[in-house]
């Protein structure tokens, strides 16, 4: 009985302690991820609006409700994060959501709006013709973000959304026109009429080999091109120069090529000014294998010479045969190397991206020229039937029937002989 009565008490101590816990971490993990964003929303004069809705997103959350006569709804947002607000009003608009970042503690943010108006752009050029497809963009005095942009119709215009009542900086820009700007004021629905005017700068675009210093100047082919495709293709001079007139703030994309070279494009845009721009060029990467001989014997050492795009010595060029490497260049771009096995074998160099046309080098077994003959019973060779034998002290291919080394001085005393005997006779 006195252990029920002790278990008990024990009960009672112990369970008010673990009811109390529970709430405690609750509230403390809600503390440590939420806080409170309390947003006021006012119109130009400072006057708290009620009957606003307002719609915080963070995160690809989101959240919407309404505003109290105060003007005022509370939010809660994870610590720390980066909170887009977006007020709507029967009445009243805001050109541009308001940003938050870093929300901590209990953050308080006052959004203004204003009475709505619209405007209604109208584009034309010189001739009072309707400009399509230019580009609109309109920004409220004092701020940085732009408030609307939009491109005119076929009939030059462009109606903006609600806006805020306002001064506004209005930029028309397009392709081959020059960029008009000018202030408007917006209130209610707003006329603005617009003129722009044609224009084209001078671009001296240059082509130069890169590889050498100072560079070299090349003849080349531009391709110019714009968004409506190609607009032309032009040659460089011997100078590497050529001018070319092209519409003001347009976006070009220029191709340089010239054959035996890397071709090199880029795009750019032209303002409206006279510019510059040079291309520098390299030639495509090449190698080619010279070895000294294309006929060697198997076995016989072959310096290679290999050189580049530019006939300049290819140090590091992995020199092959029949596509096995076996052996590398020097700084002055020389290999030496040796074919092990006759017959053709094809040789090439590498170097990174580049590879050397084949050169065909055909290798020879060496000679070996050996004497034929018949032993005999007693060790000695018997010459064969095509060998001559010469006897010691005689030359061989002489053939005068008489004694070795009588013939000459016999002839001379018979030419004595016969000279006497003429002269006795007369």
């Amino acid at each position: 009985m006195r252990l029920t009565v002790v278990l008990v008490g024990l009960s009672l101590l112990v369970s008010p302690m673990a009811v109390a816990a529970g709430p405690a971490v609750a509230s403390a993990s809600t503390t440590d991820t939420d806080v409170t964003l309390r947003v006021t929303v006012v119109n130009a004069q400072g006057d708290p609006l009620g009957n606003a809705e307002v719609t915080v997103s963070y995160d690809g959350e989101e959240q919407t409700s309404g505003t109290v006569a105060t003007g005022e709804v509370l939010f809660d947002v994870p610590e720390g994060a980066t909170v887009e607000i977006t007020p709507s009003h029967p009445m009243l608009v805001k050109n541009n959501p308001v940003t938050v970042e870093n929300v901590e503690g209990t953050t308080d943010v006052t959004v203004t709006m204003y009475p709505s108006a619209t405007g209604e752009i109208s584009v034309v050029d010189a001739s009072g013709n309707a400009v399509s497809d230019a580009d609109v963009q309109l920004r409220k005095d004092g701020r940085t973000v732009l408030a609307d942009t939009g491109t005119t119709g076929n009939d030059g215009t462009y109606t903006t959304p609600t806006l805020e009542r306002g001064n506004y900086t209005v930029e028309i820009t397009k392709p081959g026109y020059y960029e008009e700007r000018r202030t408007v004021r917006l209130s209610g629905d707003t006329d603005v009429p617009v003129e722009v005017e044609q224009g084209s700068v001078t671009v001296d675009f240059s082509v130069v080999d890169a590889h050498f210093d100072p560079a070299e100047p090349l003849r080349a082919n531009i391709e110019i091109e714009d968004a409506s495709g190609t607009i032309g293709t032009f040659r460089t001079d011997g100078s590497g120069n050529r001018s070319v007139s092209l519409d003001v703030n347009t976006r070009y994309t220029v191709t340089v090529d010239k054959e035996g070279y890397e071709t090199v494009s880029t795009t750019f845009r032209i303002g409206e000014r006279d510019r510059t721009r040079t291309f520098a060029i390299v030639r495509t990467p090449r190698l080619t294998v010279e070895p000294m001989n294309t006929q060697v014997v198997v076995g016989q050492s072959v310096r290679v010479d290999v050189t580049n795009e530019y006939d300049e010595p290819a140090a590091g060029a992995e020199v092959r045969i029949d596509g096995e490497t076996v052996a590398t260049t020097d700084e002055s771009g020389t290999a030496t190397l040796t074919v092990e096995q006759a017959g053709e074998v094809e040789l090439t160099a590498v170097n990174g991206s580049a590879e050397s046309p084949g050169v065909i080098i055909e290798a020879f077994e060496p000679r070996t020229d050996t004497p034929t003959g018949t032993a005999t019973a007693n060790g000695t060779a018997t010459p064969s039937a095509n060998e001559t034998t010469q006897a010691p002290g005689t030359t061989e291919g002489a053939d005068d029937g008489g004694t070795p080394g009588f013939g000459v001085a016999v002839a001379l005393v018979a030419l004595v002989i016969a000279a006497l005997l003429a002269r006795i006779r007369d």
